[in-house]
């Protein structure tokens, strides 16, 4: 991490010191030096410290240090805006593109469920989301219809944080996993957190899934010390978009609905992250 030259710092320091307040603009304008650099270390951090805690020591240390009076999750919005500010703008020609089309859309379930895409489903507590990502494993590992839809057999991870393993087990058997499912076709992995996200990304380069199950984004998001009410909930959201896209891995991350309403709880970016949300209610 490059050094960051702090002796433009002083206004601030004496602010701090005073209790003064000045307009939010002038103190911008007065720290923008010092601000980009500090985003632009952070920035640095999170691309290179694939742990999550250590990351979030690391940037907590350096804003203690420069006294910037922004807090870690206001840092990580800012090194989140910073990335979608600085990808280019290249709009491309249609007709350019549909030459350079090579195959058609592959689909895990006929004209619902594609390769590489990620799915957000929400639904109230008890109303069945685990026991129908249960019901579509048992299908997809085995290439049976689903639905009335084709699907294509696949291997298939299941992170599964919202019932002990014991309760996935006897589902599973009850449901003939043990007869009907070939080995080496389904995984199932119950201790997992968004800040091991580089773990994850390692099983998938090595061990290459078609379709990847998170139950639930809440309960992997316990070391989050954040609100689900916070944009920056979702960055583990965006992560796995990336995922998709570089390994062609499709992810059904599953969440809770906002009670007595359609919508999914939490922030905005919850649900403009992913490419698809899927709604289920009785």
């Amino acid at each position: 991490m490059k050094d960051i030259d702090f002796e433009d710092n002083d206004l601030f320091e004496a602010d701090a010191t005073t209790n003064k307040l000045v307009p939010a603009s002038q103190w911008v304008e007065s720290n923008r030096k010092m601000l980009d650099e500090v985003i632009e270390a952070s920035k640095e951090i999170c691309q290179n410290t694939p742990d999550g805690i250590f990351r979030e020591i690391q940037i907590k240390a350096l804003l203690s240090y420069t006294r910037i009076g922004l807090s870690y999750n206001d840092i990580l919005k800012a090194v989140y805006a910073s990335e979608s500010a600085n990808k280019e703008f290249k709009p491309k020609d249609i007709k350019e593109l549909l030459k350079q089309k090579t195959s058609s859309r592959k689909w895990l379930i006929a004209s619902m469920l594609p390769f590489g895409t990620t799915v957000l489903l929400h639904a109230e507590g008890g109303v069945g989301k685990t026991l129908l990502m249960y019901d579509l494993i048992g299908a997809l590992a085995t290439g049976k219809r689903w639905n009335g839809l084709r699907t294509s057999p696949c291997k298939i991870l299941i992170v599964q944080t919202d019932e002990p393993i014991e309760d996935s087990l006897e589902r599973f058997d009850l449901a003939e996993f043990r007869d009907r499912v070939p080995d080496g076709r389904v995984f199932i992995e119950n201790d997992w957190q968004f800040e091991q996200l580089d773990k994850l990304e390692k099983w998938i380069k090595n061990d290459r899934p078609d379709l990847v199950i998170i139950d639930s984004l809440t309960n992997c998001n316990e070391a989050n010390l954040g609100s689900e009410n916070d944009p920056t909930y979702a960055i583990g959201l965006k992560r796995l978009k990336d995922f998709a896209s570089i390994y062609g891995c499709t992810f059904i991350v599953l969440h809770h609905t906002t009670k007595g309403s359609n919508r999914a709880r939490g922030s905005g970016a919850i649900t403009s992250t992913p490419s698809e949300i899927w709604f289920l209610e009785k």
